[in-house]
């Protein structure tokens, strides 16, 4: 919730926020559902959002239908297209779209990735994370653990993030002491939000920090 009312700060709504929830991932026996729907299904514990789940239909990120949403929460979505990140890019940097991001969602999609703030990205291994809040006045981190452990998971370790990010979640694995886990970034008129950790085979959308 708090990371979508940061999306929309300043922006006075009557009615809830709308986010459109989209993965590419097959449903896991961790979730027995497809991650847009777990996510979405949380968000939707509040009134103040209303989140649509759609699964594998690239036909819902058009512009004409993006209009509809104040935000996409775009997850395990790798190579959905450059014509397709153009267009997220254009709303987003005009501020007509709020953009999260998170796991596979920066996979092969290098005009997202410039996007958010980050320009090179692997990982080779599955391994537990410690995290911590190094913004803890950040409106995203309201509500969050100063420090919190996923295990297991699959760390995106980072070689580059832009100077003008907020670096808000900093973490540690055993093989990398010092990983960069979750930023926001206000490009042109927008915000965005990317958290790197995550695996679609481990329930850590059930984690309530």
């Amino acid at each position: 919730l708090f990371i979508f009312v940061s999306l929309m700060a300043g922006i006075v709504y009557s009615e809830p926020i709308n986010i459109l929830v989209y993965s590419t991932t097959k449903p896991e026996s961790v979730y027995k559902k497809s991650i847009d729907n777990v996510i979405a299904e949380n968000l939707n514990k509040t009134d103040k959002i209303s989140a649509k789940p759609v699964h594998d239909n690239k036909s819902v990120l058009t512009e004409n239908n993006l209009e509809k949403y104040d935000a996409l929460f775009l997850v395990h979505s790798p190579g959905i297209g450059q014509a397709t990140e153009k267009t997220i890019v254009s709303m987003v940097e005009s501020g007509k779209l709020g953009l999260v991001t998170s796991h596979d969602a920066l996979r092969n999609n290098e005009h997202i990735r410039k996007l958010i703030g980050m320009t090179k990205m692997y990982t080779d291994y599955i391994d537990e994370q410690t995290i911590w809040t190094v913004l803890p006045d950040h409106p995203i981190a309201e509500g969050v653990q100063d420090t919190f452990v996923l295990k297991p998971g699959q760390p995106y370790i980072t070689f580059t993030v832009s100077s003008d990010v907020d670096m808000i979640f900093k973490g540690k694995s055993t093989k990398d002491k010092d990983l960069n886990v979750g930023w926001a970034r206000s490009p042109g008129q927008g915000r965005t939000f990317n958290f790197c950790p995550e695996h679609e085979t481990f329930a850590h959308y059930n984690e309530p920090n």
